[in-house]
């Protein structure tokens, strides 16, 4: 979306996943209690737990699908320090004014199953974006609900 708003001009189409238009200051205070965990004694594995739990619907949850176990090792494979840096990116911004004037087709996608993400109310108010939730998905469709995804992202790209 960022990228959108920035550099028009390189862009045909462009494609935001699980996303929002700003930071909230319920989410910048979770972002600074995981980071708090992350640096504690046992944190990281706990985290990468609760992330899981956060990211997939409760059915790939209890099934304790191939994706899941695949997430968790990755987030278990990652520095604390990498973790931190990408969380500083996300817990104070707002390009809700700025996104509004978006000139190019946008296609906003997240999971049915990703809490308040699910309503993209902020889509919305983008002149030519578009908004397709994907069913069975939670904060990564692409892993949780990968066929629907592409087919979602292929009729988009595919479409003038």
């Amino acid at each position: 979306m960022n990228f959108a708003i920035r550099y028009p001009s390189r862009l045909d189409k462009y494609i935001a996943c699980d996303c929002n238009a700003a930071s909230s200051d319920n989410n910048s205070k979770a972002w600074v209690a995981r980071v708090s965990l992350a640096r504690s004694e046992g944190g990281w594995s706990e985290l990468a737990s609760r992330t899981v739990e956060r990211w997939f619907s409760a059915a790939s949850l209890e099934s304790q699908t191939k994706a899941v176990s695949d997430v968790r090792r990755m987030i278990l494979c990652a520095s604390v320090d990498g973790y931190v840096g990408c969380v500083a990116a996300l817990c104070d911004f707002n390009l809700t004014e700025k996104a509004k004037g978006i000139q190019i087709p946008g296609l906003y996608v997240v999971g049915k199953c990703d809490g308040v993400l699910t309503e993209a109310k902020f889509a919305q108010a983008i002149p030519q974006a578009s908004f397709v939730g994907i069913a069975g998905a939670g904060h990564l469709p692409m892993v949780e609900q990968s066929e629907a995804f592409v087919t979602v992202i292929r009729d988009f790209l595919g479409s003038s």
